[in-house]
């Protein structure tokens, strides 16, 4: 094969995994933005609730939605930082 044939292939390749970067990107501020708003209904949800069982329940639910948020987050950074 030819110099610039080899560089298109290359190239096209490049693309595929940016491309491929770009959409996973994407999905994960979608879900990201659902569990924004999951959170905040359960923050809703706590400062309404007398019961203290419930409220550490909830408590919890909390605790693992900030943690997913949280690695979203570096995982959206991450995927940027490689894709520049």
């Amino acid at each position: 094969m030819k110099t610039k044939a080899l560089v298109k292939i290359a190239q096209q390749l490049i693309d595929n995994v940016k491309k491929e970067q770009i959409d996973e990107i994407e999905s994960l501020k979608v879900i990201l933005k659902e569990l924004k708003k999951k959170k905040r209904l359960l923050k809703e949800k706590l400062e309404n609730e007398k019961d203290t069982d419930k409220c550490l329940d909830i408590q919890r639910k909390l605790d693992v939605l900030s943690s997913q948020r949280k690695k979203g987050l570096s995982l959206i950074k991450k995927l940027n930082k490689t894709e520049s």
